[in-house]
């Protein structure tokens, strides 16, 4: 079993409640045959679990939710000029 959790700090609390609800919904709780996610929200920081089988699984999952992640952020500041 692989582990890693990553924190973003977004140094904004509106920004990190954007990108909380904004990937939310894809990654809260989901779950695969060979890994899952979670995602918490601490004031402006945002804090992404992965659990996986092996690190392909893992590598995957990561992906995924960063380009999600990276997409709703570019949204997010087009969103607020």
């Amino acid at each position: 079993m692989n582990k890693v959790a990553i924190t973003f700090n977004f140094g904004d609390k509106k920004i990190a409640d954007l990108m909380h609800d904004s990937i939310n919904i894809e990654i809260g709780g989901s779950k695969t045959k060979r890994g899952k996610a979670n995602i918490e929200k601490e004031e402006s920081k945002l804090i992404i679990e992965i659990i996986a089988d092996d690190l392909i699984a893992m590598r995957a999952i990561m992906n995924s939710i960063l380009r999600l992640l990276g997409t709703s952020y570019d949204i997010s500041l087009i969103n607020m000029e």
